[in-house]
């Protein structure tokens, strides 16, 4: 008996440490190992239900999907999740509980059942940052697939906004998520596949399919060509693709936007975002980093700046859209989007 305690809070201890290393360091996060462009991960979402018009109550669940396909019974269960998360400062406030944090809803029939399992904070305005941690390692172990736990935010203009056909976006943190999987015989590891794919949210929410909306789209760049041309027409721009080494670099707005993607430059972090519907995409010039659907891969040469734009290795394609085709002749390279 007094072996099996010992050893369960030494592996606690092993928990807090592998969590404090994924919190607080994204290098190291970003170090493990890379996700295979076509492998199937673990997947998070955010599943929002319907607005309460009277109240401006909307309930937004976080989901878990492909427990059953993708991991394998050799690592136990999950006996810890952290993720972070953005929601829509100019549509909502988050409700809060008694001790003025982010209300967690939990029932029998969420994956996370106790409070007294998990953290939740509002780091800044705007960002709720969750810890689940099965502190026994028994009881309250997740596996498969359901719902999480649930938020709440509030509308601040709950009449206007069922009227309205606008939608506010929610999206996780890029390299926040984080899943440790426990096992009587092995103990703790990491689990790397995984992948948080955002949403946006109106007063009616259909079901997340996840399936990303088809871009039906052949987009060309020439080295040392300041143009983009889309499907045939060829439009002039301020950036020409480039060879560093062996890899050819593209702008990563021109190409970004075209792929039907939103795009934000964060001039004080040197990053750049994009999104379009279930499909984001993170790049930080001073670190390197690449992140798709909050899921890490490694490129090198990673994105580059040069003068006032930045630049990704064309290879980036074959992460953010598995099925698109990138072809290089004679200096142009063409990339078909189903």
């Amino acid at each position: 008996m007094k072996k099996n305690v010992l050893k369960k809070n030494v592996l606690k201890k092993n928990i807090a440490r592998l969590l404090s290393i994924m919190l607080l360091t994204s290098v190291l996060l970003s170090s493990f190992s890379v996700l295979a462009a076509n492998d199937l991960k673990l997947q998070m979402f955010f599943a929002p239900g319907i607005l309460n018009s009277q109240t401006g109550e909307l309930n937004v669940d976080v989901t878990l999907k492909n427990y059953r396909t993708v991991i394998p019974d050799s690592l136990g269960k999950i006996c810890s999740v952290t993720f972070t998360f953005d929601y829509s400062l100019s549509g909502f406030s988050v409700k809060k509980d008694e001790n003025g944090s982010p209300l967690i809803l939990l029932d029998d029939k969420t994956l996370i059942r106790s409070k007294s399992n998990v953290s939740v904070k509002e780091t800044i305005p705007g960002r709720i940052s969750v810890t689940f941690l099965d502190e026994t390692l028994s009881d309250g172990l997740i596996e498969g697939d359901g719902v999480l736990c649930r938020f709440t935010l509030v509308s601040k203009s709950p009449l206007a906004f069922w009227n309205s056909v606008d939608f506010y976006p929610i999206r996780f943190v890029p390299g926040s998520l984080a899943v440790i999987m426990f096992d009587n015989e092995d103990g703790v590891n990491r689990f790397h596949d995984v992948e948080g794919i955002d949403n946006s949210i109106g007063a009616y929410n259909y079901y997340p399919t996840l399936v990303a909306p088809s871009v039906g789209k052949t987009v060309s760049f020439t080295v040392g060509e300041a143009s983009v041309t889309v499907n045939g027409e060829k439009t002039g721009t301020d950036a020409a693709p480039f060879v560093l080494g062996e890899t050819l670099m593209v702008p990563v707005r021109f190409l970004a936007e075209n792929l039907n993607m939103e795009v934000f430059w964060d001039g004080e972090t040197q990053s750049v975002a994009a999104f379009s519907q279930y499909k984001s995409l993170s790049l930080s010039v001073p670190t390197g980093s690449v992140y798709v659907n909050s899921a890490y891969y490694y490129f090198s040469p990673g994105p580059t700046q040069v003068g006032d734009r930045v630049y990704v290795p064309v290879g980036i394609m074959n992460r953010l859209y598995p099925d698109s085709t990138v072809t290089v002749a004679e200096n142009v390279v063409t990339i078909v989007i189903p």
